[in-house]
């Protein structure tokens, strides 16, 4: 089986970068337009930085893989469950769970890439036929 790589939305990416720019913007209006910068001037740059370094994990690292049996969610924290040892595979909340008796993953399916998310629905449906046939996540 080849690696499976689950991504984030366009969609979450934009808005990622949308929010840079425009905090990066009024910080740096702020301390063009202002003789004496204040505290907050400082604030709505590293605001743009931290957007902007948030639309950069999102774009170019992946949200999870699956490879030979391994789901791997990366996060600061990076899990992996294996889905032969899966426990629990349930929804709740717009939220895939996968538990097994050592790792919980929760995986937020509102901002994966639709394309990825049914080919990880197709990917896991091996290891919990029951639940996955017939049902629209």
């Amino acid at each position: 089986m080849e690696k499976l790589i689950v991504r984030d939305s366009k969609r979450q990416q934009i808005i990622w970068g949308v929010q840079a720019v425009i905090f990066t913007i009024i910080g740096i209006l702020n301390f063009t337009l202002e003789d004496n910068p204040f505290w907050l001037d400082y604030a709505w740059l590293f605001l743009g930085l931290a957007y902007a370094g948030g639309f950069l994990w999102y774009r170019f690292l992946p949200y999870a893989s699956l490879e030979s049996g391994t789901l791997t969610e990366y996060s600061f924290r990076k899990k992996e469950v294996d889905l032969k040892e899966l426990t629990t595979l349930k929804t709740f909340a717009g939220e895939l769970i996968l538990q097994s008796p050592d790792q919980k993953i929760k995986l937020n399916l509102g901002i994966i890439n639709p394309g990825d998310k049914e080919k990880l629905m197709n990917a896991l449906e091996p290891f919990a036929p029951e639940y996955l046939q017939g049902r629209a996540v």
